[in-house]
């Protein structure tokens, strides 16, 4: 497999200028095609979230949307204990969401296009913590795309009970172990 590198691509933030650059981009998800054409600029606009657009040669092969977030560990929770053993005692924590991940067909599970995005919102969370509390990044994700942030080390925050319930399965990464792996 050869590779993603995000040194090759222009990353820009969405705006008025660049909604050309939009094109005919088909991630083969009809809600995330629509987010990106209908939803993006104007959520921005409100503050919702902020996306960015991954460029190659010009052309969009993917987009993010991040937002705000906050995980709410309950007493049954073994995070809360754990937590609570690193003398944290709060239950609610700062995060920062994935809101929307979109990788155009022609990129998609061939060059680590998704992980390498994902690696590049960890690295900007973990910037941001440095200035703002900020301990996790999480995401909604579809059934169908767990495996893929499973392989990310990204955990369920709901029992496997509670999740049959829903089409959008709450996930997380834990930051700290960045943090103590980079020795800071």
């Amino acid at each position: 497999m050869v590779y993603f590198d995000l040194k090759k691509v222009s990353i820009l933030k969405l705006s008025e200028e660049n909604l050309r650059l939009l094109g005919d981009f088909d991630c083969g998800d009809d809600d995330l095609n629509s987010f990106i054409v209908d939803d993006a600029l104007s959520q921005q606009k409100f503050l919702a979230n902020v996306t960015y657009l991954f460029l190659s040669n010009g052309k969009l092969i993917a987009y993010c949307a991040l937002s705000t977030d906050s995980i709410n560990f309950t007493e049954k929770f073994e995070e809360k204990r754990r937590l609570s053993e690193e003398g944290i005692g709060y239950s609610t924590l700062p995060a920062v969401k994935i809101a929307r991940l979109a990788v155009c067909r022609e990129y998609q599970k061939k060059y680590g296009v998704g992980t390498s995005i994902i690696k590049w919102v960890f690295g900007g969370t973990l910037e941001l913590s440095d200035s703002v509390g900020c301990r996790y990044v999480t995401a909604d994700v579809k059934r169908e795309s767990t495996g893929f942030y499973e392989k990310l080390d990204f955990k369920h925050l709901l029992s496997e009970k509670e999740e049959e319930k829903r089409s959008y399965l709450p996930v997380y990464f834990d930051l700290i172990v960045l943090k103590k792996s980079k020795g800071s």
